[in-house]
Protein backbone atom coordinates (compact mmCIF):
# COMPACT_ATOMS: atom_id res chain seq x y z
CA UNK A 1 0.00 0.00 0.00
CA UNK A 2 2.87 2.36 0.83
CA UNK A 3 4.56 1.65 -2.49
CA UNK A 4 1.28 2.28 -4.31
CA UNK A 5 0.80 5.61 -2.52
CA UNK A 6 4.34 6.69 -3.38
CA UNK A 7 3.72 5.79 -7.01
CA UNK A 8 0.51 7.82 -7.06
CA UNK A 9 2.27 10.81 -5.52
CA UNK A 10 5.07 10.60 -8.08
CA UNK A 11 2.60 10.54 -10.97
CA UNK A 12 0.60 13.40 -9.43
CA UNK A 13 3.70 15.61 -9.24
CA UNK A 14 4.68 14.66 -12.79
CA UNK A 15 1.34 15.86 -14.16
CA UNK A 16 1.02 19.10 -12.20
CA UNK A 17 2.12 22.10 -14.30
CA UNK A 18 5.19 23.73 -12.79
CA UNK A 19 4.77 27.12 -14.45
CA UNK A 20 1.16 28.29 -14.67
CA UNK A 21 0.27 31.80 -15.88
CA UNK A 22 -2.81 32.38 -13.70
CA UNK A 23 -3.46 35.89 -15.09
CA UNK A 24 -3.49 34.60 -18.67
CA UNK A 25 -5.93 31.82 -17.76
CA UNK A 26 -8.24 34.25 -15.93
CA UNK A 27 -8.15 36.67 -18.87
CA UNK A 28 -8.99 33.88 -21.33
CA UNK A 29 -11.95 32.82 -19.25
CA UNK A 30 -13.15 36.42 -18.97
CA UNK A 31 -13.58 36.24 -15.20
CA UNK A 32 -13.03 38.81 -12.49
CA UNK A 33 -10.44 38.02 -9.84
CA UNK A 34 -13.17 37.13 -7.32
CA UNK A 35 -15.03 34.90 -9.79
CA UNK A 36 -11.81 33.17 -10.78
CA UNK A 37 -10.84 32.59 -7.14
CA UNK A 38 -14.24 31.07 -6.39
CA UNK A 39 -14.13 28.78 -9.42
CA UNK A 40 -10.54 27.78 -8.64
CA UNK A 41 -11.54 26.89 -5.08
CA UNK A 42 -14.30 24.56 -6.32
CA UNK A 43 -11.91 23.03 -8.84
CA UNK A 44 -9.21 22.33 -6.27
CA UNK A 45 -11.75 20.79 -3.91
CA UNK A 46 -13.00 18.50 -6.68
CA UNK A 47 -9.42 17.53 -7.60
CA UNK A 48 -8.64 16.69 -3.98
CA UNK A 49 -11.69 14.43 -3.76
CA UNK A 50 -10.74 12.77 -7.04
CA UNK A 51 -7.18 12.13 -5.88
CA UNK A 52 -8.41 10.63 -2.62
CA UNK A 53 -10.65 8.34 -4.64
CA UNK A 54 -7.70 7.18 -6.75
CA UNK A 55 -5.63 6.51 -3.62
CA UNK A 56 -8.48 4.48 -2.12
CA UNK A 57 -8.54 2.26 -5.20
CA UNK A 58 -5.16 0.84 -4.23
CA UNK A 59 -6.25 0.10 -0.64
CA UNK A 60 -9.71 -1.38 -1.08
CA UNK A 61 -10.05 -5.13 -0.70
CA UNK A 62 -11.25 -6.77 -3.88
CA UNK A 63 -13.91 -9.47 -3.85
CA UNK A 64 -13.28 -11.27 -7.13
CA UNK A 65 -16.03 -13.54 -8.35
CA UNK A 66 -18.32 -14.26 -11.32
CA UNK A 67 -20.16 -11.14 -12.48
CA UNK A 68 -23.41 -11.27 -14.46
CA UNK A 69 -22.60 -8.45 -16.83
CA UNK A 70 -26.04 -7.79 -18.29
CA UNK A 71 -27.38 -7.34 -14.76
CA UNK A 72 -24.48 -5.03 -13.89
CA UNK A 73 -24.98 -2.89 -17.00
CA UNK A 74 -28.71 -2.70 -16.31
CA UNK A 75 -27.91 -1.34 -12.84
CA UNK A 76 -25.46 1.22 -14.27
CA UNK A 77 -28.00 2.43 -16.82
CA UNK A 78 -30.63 2.85 -14.13
CA UNK A 79 -28.25 5.00 -12.07
CA UNK A 80 -27.39 7.18 -15.09
CA UNK A 81 -30.93 7.25 -16.52
CA UNK A 82 -31.51 10.93 -15.73
CA UNK A 83 -28.37 12.02 -17.61
CA UNK A 84 -29.12 9.71 -20.53
CA UNK A 85 -32.71 10.91 -20.81
CA UNK A 86 -31.62 14.52 -20.49
CA UNK A 87 -29.53 14.25 -23.67
CA UNK A 88 -32.03 11.91 -25.38
CA UNK A 89 -29.46 9.16 -25.68
CA UNK A 90 -30.28 5.85 -27.32
CA UNK A 91 -28.56 2.92 -25.61
CA UNK A 92 -28.34 -0.57 -27.06
CA UNK A 93 -27.12 -3.45 -24.88
CA UNK A 94 -26.38 -6.82 -26.46
CA UNK A 95 -26.03 -10.16 -24.64
CA UNK A 96 -22.78 -10.01 -22.68
CA UNK A 97 -20.48 -12.80 -21.46
CA UNK A 98 -19.79 -12.98 -17.74
CA UNK A 99 -16.38 -12.31 -16.22
CA UNK A 100 -14.35 -12.58 -13.02
CA UNK A 101 -14.13 -9.23 -11.25
CA UNK A 102 -15.16 -7.18 -8.24
CA UNK A 103 -18.75 -6.17 -9.05
CA UNK A 104 -18.64 -2.91 -7.11
CA UNK A 105 -15.42 -1.73 -8.75
CA UNK A 106 -16.59 -2.84 -12.19
CA UNK A 107 -19.78 -0.81 -11.73
CA UNK A 108 -17.57 2.26 -11.29
CA UNK A 109 -15.68 1.40 -14.50
CA UNK A 110 -18.78 1.28 -16.68
CA UNK A 111 -20.37 4.27 -14.95
CA UNK A 112 -17.28 6.30 -15.85
CA UNK A 113 -17.30 5.07 -19.46
CA UNK A 114 -20.95 5.94 -19.97
CA UNK A 115 -20.43 9.31 -18.28
CA UNK A 116 -17.55 9.92 -20.67
CA UNK A 117 -19.79 9.17 -23.67
CA UNK A 118 -22.38 11.64 -22.37
CA UNK A 119 -19.82 14.38 -21.77
CA UNK A 120 -18.22 14.07 -25.19
CA UNK A 121 -21.35 13.60 -27.29
CA UNK A 122 -21.55 15.38 -30.63
CA UNK A 123 -23.66 18.55 -30.83
CA UNK A 124 -24.59 17.57 -34.40
CA UNK A 125 -26.52 14.33 -33.72
CA UNK A 126 -28.35 12.47 -30.96
CA UNK A 127 -26.10 10.36 -28.76
CA UNK A 128 -26.05 6.64 -29.49
CA UNK A 129 -24.28 4.19 -27.19
CA UNK A 130 -23.80 0.52 -28.01
CA UNK A 131 -22.58 -1.93 -25.36
CA UNK A 132 -21.55 -5.34 -26.62
CA UNK A 133 -19.12 -8.13 -25.77
CA UNK A 134 -17.50 -11.38 -26.76
CA UNK A 135 -15.16 -14.06 -25.44
CA UNK A 136 -11.58 -14.09 -26.71
CA UNK A 137 -9.48 -17.01 -25.45
CA UNK A 138 -9.33 -16.62 -21.64
CA UNK A 139 -10.87 -13.15 -21.60
CA UNK A 140 -14.26 -11.53 -21.78
CA UNK A 141 -14.10 -8.38 -23.89
CA UNK A 142 -16.66 -5.58 -23.58
CA UNK A 143 -17.07 -2.45 -25.66
CA UNK A 144 -18.78 0.85 -24.90
CA UNK A 145 -19.08 2.52 -28.30
CA UNK A 146 -20.55 5.94 -29.04
CA UNK A 147 -21.05 8.34 -31.95
CA UNK A 148 -19.56 11.30 -30.12
CA UNK A 149 -16.95 13.86 -31.10
CA UNK A 150 -14.17 11.26 -31.20
CA UNK A 151 -10.53 11.61 -30.19
CA UNK A 152 -7.57 12.43 -32.44
CA UNK A 153 -4.83 9.75 -32.63
CA UNK A 154 -2.26 11.91 -30.84
CA UNK A 155 -4.47 12.12 -27.74
CA UNK A 156 -5.67 8.53 -27.52
CA UNK A 157 -2.95 7.40 -25.11
CA UNK A 158 -3.07 10.59 -23.05
CA UNK A 159 -6.76 10.34 -22.19
CA UNK A 160 -5.88 7.77 -19.50
CA UNK A 161 -3.36 10.12 -17.85
CA UNK A 162 -4.18 11.90 -14.63
CA UNK A 163 -5.87 15.31 -15.15
CA UNK A 164 -5.94 15.04 -18.95
CA UNK A 165 -8.89 16.80 -20.61
CA UNK A 166 -9.49 17.10 -24.35
CA UNK A 167 -10.63 20.72 -24.01
CA UNK A 168 -9.99 22.11 -20.51
CA UNK A 169 -11.33 25.59 -21.37
CA UNK A 170 -14.47 24.96 -23.43
CA UNK A 171 -15.02 21.29 -22.67
CA UNK A 172 -17.69 19.69 -20.48
CA UNK A 173 -15.72 20.09 -17.26
CA UNK A 174 -14.68 17.47 -14.76
CA UNK A 175 -11.33 16.74 -13.15
CA UNK A 176 -9.76 14.64 -15.90
CA UNK A 177 -9.69 11.59 -13.61
CA UNK A 178 -12.54 9.40 -14.88
CA UNK A 179 -10.53 7.35 -17.36
CA UNK A 180 -7.54 7.27 -15.01
CA UNK A 181 -9.79 5.60 -12.44
CA UNK A 182 -11.02 3.13 -15.08
CA UNK A 183 -7.47 2.09 -15.90
CA UNK A 184 -6.44 1.82 -12.23
CA UNK A 185 -9.42 -0.35 -11.30
CA UNK A 186 -8.99 -2.72 -14.22
CA UNK A 187 -5.26 -3.03 -13.56
CA UNK A 188 -5.98 -4.36 -10.07
CA UNK A 189 -8.33 -7.02 -11.48
CA UNK A 190 -5.93 -8.38 -14.15
CA UNK A 191 -7.84 -6.38 -16.72
CA UNK A 192 -7.06 -3.85 -19.42
CA UNK A 193 -8.70 -0.99 -21.27
CA UNK A 194 -7.97 0.23 -24.78
CA UNK A 195 -9.46 2.82 -27.09
CA UNK A 196 -10.38 3.02 -30.75
CA UNK A 197 -11.58 6.40 -31.95
CA UNK A 198 -11.93 8.68 -34.95
CA UNK A 199 -12.61 12.43 -34.78
CA UNK A 200 -16.14 13.26 -35.89
CA UNK A 201 -17.15 9.58 -35.85
CA UNK A 202 -17.01 8.41 -32.24
CA UNK A 203 -15.11 6.29 -29.74
CA UNK A 204 -15.13 2.71 -28.49
CA UNK A 205 -13.56 1.75 -25.17
CA UNK A 206 -12.74 -1.95 -24.87
CA UNK A 207 -12.53 -3.60 -21.45
CA UNK A 208 -10.74 -6.94 -21.09
CA UNK A 209 -11.23 -9.13 -18.01
CA UNK A 210 -10.77 -12.84 -17.22
CA UNK A 211 -13.81 -14.80 -18.34
CA UNK A 212 -15.95 -16.53 -15.73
Amino acid sequence: ALAYARGERKEFVAHVPQDVDVRAIRARLGLSQAEFATRLGFKLDALQKGLLKICRIGRETLEIGPVAMNDLIDSVLKSTRYLLDNCQAQVTVEPLPNCLADAGQLTQVFTNLIDNAIKYRSPDRPLQIRIYGRVEDANSVYAVADNGVGIAPEYQERVFEMFHQLDPINGPGGEGLGLTIVKRILGRMDGQVRLESAPGVGSAFFVLLPKA
